[in-house]
């Protein structure tokens, strides 16, 4: 397996600095390992198997020590008092209490992990749930035991309350000696949330207990660190400490699943930076990185610069050491990174307020370290008041009281985190009332000249209005105004086919929105026709007349009709004009001698559909010579021949009249009769002639 993603810490200088660092160590030093050692555990050395009371301190495994169980000796031959004793192909079982739900970092580290080419030792670890199934962490010799089970193959989740056990081989397959091992289990914890933790002082001997000292890991990027533990009456704390336990990018510690795991040697070590983690008042601590508790229920705190202060991002893995001095009680901690005051995001912010409703204000707030209160301030006419806005679940969310028509409100929404950092956003909306405008319509379909009758309601009394008719691109808008009462009526008439709509607006004013009703539709559509007609005869002779006669339906009068006759040569065109019954009629006198259509047609294509009848035909043939003696012998009987011939058969008439008038006379009455008589001065005859002479009066 290729070693590259393994970290070793490395630390160069000269040969001496070690040297003198060891005198320090075992002169002037405190026992660091004494201190670290995991006091609360159960051993059965017949059975191989420990009870691990206390998750929070490391076990350590084949740690050799001298005679006076001092001067840890890393993989040395000697004494193994203190640590369990895994050989070559034994195991050793530790059993944990574990909670649900926790996030834990378990791993297994020491002088037996080796970046060669051959490695002396190769450990394995199973592990079993409290239901008694198990999973085999089996990585290749030399390389260090992580044990997961999320999904990122960081932390082990246990997927119920219960007692875990973690079984730790020395593989005989693989392994050539008994290295030293540190195996660690400590819960996970994140940055900028608020925890609890349950902590007993020493005992009446001055002796620490098991819930004396505790511990949780936690990692972060950020610069700066500040620690704060709110200690209760009933409490007097020891101290408050903090570790840099793995920082991989500068080679202290590993990484694995770019998870910082410690090095054994930081467990044991202490140089004033890393590692020297412990739970015990007599174990080291960074003086810059620490906080005492002088007496019950004072509050510890500390803020620490990390090496990220210099413009570094390393991701630095902490754990933090809670030690307590005196009585029992509950503290509460948090690291806290976040220093920024909550990122607030109006939504929607209101521009008005409506009379008589209560305004929304909505919010959406980010803080790393999570909001613990938010509020809006509002002001009206110098007036403050105050509302706490609530978490839905995903935005903030509060509704301010009812106002005015006309009042303008200022209002500020704010925020604090859980650090007590807050932020602050002004706005301000002016309040109106809201108006309502509902139109109607009785009859939505609309046929030929029928007009549209639109009815209207609205809350505002005598107001102006404007109504606005659309068809396609045609717009036409008509001003109108309300009752008293706020009602109206308007009579459209539509001037294009199709579909028409109708919104009524209103501009609004100071104290009133403008309004906008519904859009209510209606459709203009041409009235159906059908037209009938029938000719008088299917065969005339020239210039004899033809009649045409038909009905339109609908029945309406005065409507024009047009009557097509067509021949081979010529078309003509009549217009006629329907009766009060819708009747219609024409007479038509061919001149030319052909075989002529009819075509009846109505409609404008508008208010009334086009129609046409049927296809008529009728045949004109040419006239014979008895048919022109009749022609012109009727045309004798027809004006202006007619006056010819009357005065031609008067005088013809007079004329025998005269001859015959001493026959006709004794049939006339008398005075007819003398007149009709022989004149009283006529001339004999003077050769061969008469003459008459003019009587004198």
């Amino acid at each position: 397996m290729s070693l590259k993603w393994l970290k070793f810490r490395s630390r160069k200088a000269p040969c001496i600095a070690p040297c003198i660092f060891l005198l320090l160590i075992v002169f002037l030093a405190p026992i660091v390992y004494t201190s670290a050692r995991n006091d609360w555990q159960k051993d059965d050395i017949g059975d191989r198997k420990s009870l691990v009371k206390k998750p929070v301190d490391p076990v350590f495994i084949n740690f050799l020590v001298d005679e006076n169980n001092q001067n840890p000796s890393y993989g040395s031959a000697g004494d193994d008092q203190g640590s369990l004793d895994i050989d070559i192909g034994e195991w050793w079982r530790l059993d944990y209490s574990l909670e649900a739900g926790k996030k834990y970092h378990v791993f297994l580290v020491g002088d037996w992990i080796c970046n060669e080419t051959e490695p002396q030792t190769d450990y394995d670890i199973k592990t079993t749930y409290p239901d008694g199934s198990s999973i085999w962490n089996t990585e290749s010799a030399g390389l260090p035991e992580q044990v997961a089970n999320d999904d990122d193959h960081q932390y082990f989740v246990p997927p119920m309350t219960g007692t875990y056990r973690f079984e730790i081989f020395n593989d005989d397959r693989d392994s050539k000696a008994c290295e030293p091992a540190i195996f660690m289990l400590i819960e996970h914890i994140d940055v900028n949330t608020r925890y609890s933790q349950g902590l007993e002082g020493r005992d009446e001997d001055g002796n620490e207990v098991l819930f004396s000292g505790w511990a949780y890991e936690f990692n972060t990027i950020a610069p700066k660190i500040r620690v704060f533990v709110d200690v209760p009456d009933s409490l007097d704390m020891y101290e408050v400490r903090l570790y840099m336990m793995a920082d991989p990018d500068v080679e202290i510690g590993y990484s694995i699943n770019e998870l910082g795991v410690p090095s054994g040697d930081l467990f044991i070590e202490f140089d004033g930076e890393y590692g020297g983690y412990n739970t015990s008042c007599k174990g080291d601590r960074n003086i810059d990185a620490m906080d005492s508790c002088e007496h019950s229920g004072r509050d510890m705190e500390f803020a620490y610069d990390t090496p990220n202060a210099g413009n570094r991002t390393s991701e630095i893995f902490y754990y933090l050491a809670l030690i307590a001095e005196h009585d029992t009680g509950t503290i509460e901690f948090y690291f806290q990174t976040d220093f920024d005051p909550p990122e607030i995001t109006p939504i929607e912010p209101p521009i008005f307020g409506y009379e008589g409703e209560k305004t929304k204000i909505e919010a959406s707030i980010n803080d790393e370290s999570g909001v613990q209160r938010a509020w809006v301030e509002f002001r009206l006419d110098d007036v403050v008041d105050e509302i706490e806005l609530s978490f839905d679940g995903e935005n903030w969310i509060g509704f301010l009281p009812y106002f005015q028509g006309g009042d303008f409100v200022e209002y500020e929404v704010s925020a604090m985190d859980e650090f007590g950092s807050t932020s602050s956003v002004e706005s301000e909306f002016l309040v109106k009332r809201e108006a309502s405008i509902v139109l109607s319509m009785y009859k939505t379909r609309l046929i030929g000249h029928e007009t549209a009758e639109i009815h209207g309601r609205s809350s505002l009394e005598s107001t102006p209005l404007t109504l606005t008719f659309t068809n396609g691109a045609i717009s036409k808008t008509y001003e109108i105004t309300t009752d008293e009462d706020g009602s109206f009526n308007f009579t459209f008439t539509p001037d294009q086919l199709g579909q028409w709509t109708c919104q009524a607006s209103y501009v609004g004013s100071e104290i009133t929105f403008p309004t906008l009703s519904d859009i209510i539709s209606f459709t203009l559509e041409s009235r159906p026709t059908q037209l009938t007609s029938s000719l008088s005869r299917s065969s005339v002779k020239v210039e004899a007349p033809v009649y045409v006669r038909g009905s339109l339906t609908p029945r309406v009068g005065n409507m024009p009709v047009e009557i097509m006759f067509v021949s081979s040569s010529t078309i003509f065109t009549e217009i006629v004009y329907t009766d009060d019954q819708g009747a219609y009629h024409c007479v038509f006198e061919p001149a030319d001698e052909d075989t002529w259509n009819v075509l009846v047609k109505f409609g404008d294509g508008f208010y009334y559909e086009k129609s046409q009848s049927t296809l008529l035909e009728f045949e004109v043939r040419p006239l014979t010579m008895i048919d022109k003696v009749q022609n012109m012998c009727m045309m004798l009987v027809r004006p202006p021949y007619l006056y010819g011939t009357f005065g031609v058969i008067s005088i013809g008439f007079s004329m025998v009249l005269y001859t015959k008038r001493e026959r006709i006379a004794p049939l006339l009455p008398k005075s007819i009769a003398e007149r009709m008589g022989k004149p009283k001065n006529k001339k004999k005859k003077k050769g061969g002639t008469q003459s008459y002479k003019r009587s004198k009066k």
